[in-house]
C-alpha cells in the first residue's frame, strides 16, 4: 500500500540540494570519532527517525517539507516526489548494514567512505562532497532517491492541516500524512508552479484538420521553475539568437519576457537524465524558438544565427 511522507530537509540549502539531485537526505546521525555530534545529543530522536526509515518503500511518496521557522518565506511545501530504488545499485564491494543494527551500536559512523545500503530504498553516500554551507560539519549522508521532484516552487506554498498532525510526529525528519491532505498539497502545488507557464516546445510534424484542437507539446524540463530560473540568472533575458531582449521590442511590458530552449533533442533524453540549467538551456525570444524548432531535429542555435547574419538587418519599429 503506498504511504505519503513529509520529509524535513532541515535547511532552504538542504531544500535546493534535493531538488537538484533528485534525493531526500537526513543528517541524524550519532557523534563521530572526532567529537562532532550531528544531533548526537538527541539520541531518541535518532532511533525514532531511523526506525522510520524503515518503513518506506519503493512507491510511496514524499512531500518536500520544511517547518515554518527554517523559511525565508514561511510556506512549509515545495514539491512532491516518488520514492525509487536507489539509482546506483549495489556493488559487490559496498558495504551493507541494517537498521537494527546501527541503532544497537549507537555510534557514527563504522562506515566513513563509499557508499552502504540500509534497505531496498534507504543507502548512505560518503562520496558525496556537499555542505550545508551554514553546518559544514554535517555531511548528511541519508539519502533516499526520488523519480523526479515534481510541481518544484522555490518559495513553498502553506496549506491548512498540518496541525492535525501529532506534535510528536510533526517534529521527526520523516511523518505521515493522510492520502487526501496529500492531494491537497499536490493539488495547490501544481496550481502554483504551473501559474504563468509558456509553452515552450511545440511539436510541429503533426497535421491537424481546419478548425481541430492543436496539441501544443511542453517541454517539462524547460518549464521546472528551477531549472528555468537559473538559466535566466547565468545567461540573462537576452535572446541567445538574435541578442534582443522583449523588453528592446514591448518596453516595459515585456520585461522578463524570454523563453528558454533545450539544445538536446528531447527525444535523445532518458527517463533518468537530469538537466543542468546552465549547460543545457539558452534564453531565446518566442520567435527564434518557433524558428529553432520549424524542422525536426530542431536547428542549432548556432545555424539560426547564421541564417540572421545573411539578412537584412531589420529595422524595427519604435516603442
Amino acid at each position: 500500500m503506498t504511504t505519503f511522507w513529509c520529509v524535513n530537509f532541515d535547511t532552504e540549502s538542504c531544500l535546493s540540494h534535493g531538488f537538484d539531485k533528485h534525493f531526500w537526505m537526513m543528517q541524524y546521525q550519532y557523534a563521530d570519532d572526532a567529537g562532532n555530534e550531528h544531533q548526537g545529543d538527541k539520541k531518541p530522536a535518532i532511533s525514532r527517525n531511523w526506525n522510520r526509515l524503515e518503513q518506506i518503500s519503493s512507491g510511496d511518496w514524499f512531500v518536500a517539507y520544511l517547518p515554518k521557522k527554517r523559511t525565508t518565506t514561511g510556506n512549509t511545501f515545495f514539491a512532491v516526489g516518488k520514492v525509487i530504488t536507489p539509482r546506483r545499485p549495489k556493488k559487490p564491494t559496498d558495504d551493507t548494514d541494517t537498521i537494527e543494527e546501527y541503532l544497537k551500536r549507537r555510534r557514527s559512523h563504522d562506515h566513513k567512505a563509499g557508499h552502504v545500503y540500509y534497505t531496498s530504498v534507504l543507502y548512505e553516500d560518503f562520496t558525496d562532497r556537499w555542505r550545508d554551507p551554514d553546518n559544514e560539519v554535517s555531511r548528511y549522508p541519508q539519502r533516499i532517491d526520488i523519480e523526479e521532484w515534481l510541481y518544484q516552487v522555490p518559495e513553498g506554498v502553506s496549506l491548512p492541516g498540518l496541525q492535525e498532525v501529532p506534535r510528536h510526529e510533526n517534529v521527526n525528519a520523516v511523518f505521515r500524512i493522510a492520502d487526501t491532505y496529500f492531494e491537497e498539497i499536490t493539488a495547490e502545488l501544481k496550481r502554483v508552479s504551473s501559474k504563468g507557464a509558456i509553452p515552450e516546445e511545440i511539436v510541429p510534424s503533426e497535421k491537424y484538420a481546419e478548425g481541430a484542437v492543436k496539441i501544443i507539446s511542453v517541454n517539462a524540463y524547460e518549464r521546472n521553475r528551477v531549472a528555468r530560473s537559473k538559466c535566466i540568472e547565468h545567461h540573462g533575458l537576452v535572446c541567445g539568437v538574435c541578442g534582443l531582449s522583449m523588453a528592446d521590442l514591448y518596453g516595459e511590458v515585456g520585461e522578463g519576457v524570454i523563453h528558454v530552449h533545450h539544445l538536446r533533442e528531447l527525444a535523445s533524453l532518458g527517463k533518468q537524465y537530469f538537466v543542468d540549467p546552465i549547460k543545457d538551456l539558452r534564453p531565446v525570444c518566442p520567435n527564434c524558438h518557433t524558428i529553432l524548432h520549424i524542422k525536426s531535429p530542431a536547428m542549432t542555435i548556432r545555424q539560426l544565427r547564421r541564417v540572421l547574419a545573411g539578412r537584412e538587418q531589420i529595422q524595427w519599429p519604435g516603442r
